[in-house]
């Protein structure tokens, strides 16, 4: 029984693939699109009598575009300095002036420090001074003098030019049980310096001898103009105080 089950079971399978196969998946076969229909029997030769060609409209020309105007160089300020002596920014202006490029000279006068000086206080009287004098001298110490400070004697132990001999100085004092003073010495002193307007003057004046050491050129926001300001006499004013500005190196002599 079970084998004829079985065969009747193998004819479905067999069948049911005949079918498939017969019949594939059922899918739909796309049609083919539609032709242009052509009347022939309209159509005319160009050289047949009564035929006119049209020709097409031709696109509207571009506007000419006007020619770019040339770029004008923006002039912009500069500092030049400090020179320590005038005959130096004379000399400079002058230089300038052969070159085509105009300046005015500034000038200002501050304190500047000049030095550090060693020294004991004034002491009462001057015999008080002299015998701090010998004191020194039996520890070891020989360059000292009376220096006279408000009608008082005190002890010079010595200046110096750089800071850190000073400070030497204190501390071979200070193991000797000696306690001096440091102060360092201002003196007023005038620093000139050129004003310049131009563009591009970094390039310019690359080759530029300032005739000083410590000259440097820089760049800053040029100032708005005063209305009705008065013009210096002498074509030197006063310095402002100096902007921050960009700083193209110190120049060699």
């Amino acid at each position: 029984m079970l084998k004829w089950l079985f065969a009747a079971l193998l004819i479905l399978n067999v069948g049911l693939a005949l079918w498939i196969y017969s019949y594939g998946d059922g899918s739909a076969v796309p049609e083919p699109e539609p032709r242009l229909q052509v009347r022939v029997d309209t159509m005319k030769l160009a050289t047949e009598a009564g035929v006119s060609l049209k020709s097409r409209p031709k696109p509207p020309a571009a506007k000419p575009q006007p020619p770019a105007e040339p770029s004008v160089p923006v002039a912009a300020c500069f500092r030049a300095g400090p020179f320590g002596e005038l005959e130096q920014v004379l000399a400079a202006a002058r230089q300038l002036d052969e070159r085509g490029i105009g300046s005015m000279r500034r000038e200002e006068t501050r304190p500047t420090v000049t030095g550090y000086r060693v020294y004991l206080p004034p002491f009462p009287t001057r015999q008080a001074a002299e015998a701090k004098r010998k004191e020194l001298t039996r520890l070891g110490f020989r360059d000292h003098a009376l220096m006279l400070e408000n009608g008082r004697y005190g002890v010079a132990l010595g200046f110096y030019s750089v800071r850190a001999n000073a400070s030497k100085q204190m501390r071979r004092l200070e193991t000797k049980g000696v306690r001096a003073k440091l102060e360092p010495v201002q003196q007023s002193r005038t620093a000139y310096w050129l004003e310049l307007t131009g563009s591009n003057l970094f390039e310019a004046l690359k080759d530029f001898s300032w005739g000083t050491s410590g000259v440097s050129l820089s760049e800053y926001n040029c100032p708005a103009p005063a209305a009705d300001a008065p013009a210096a006499a002498s074509g030197t004013v006063p310095a402002p105080p100096l902007p921050e500005g960009t700083s193209h190196g110190d120049a060699g002599t």
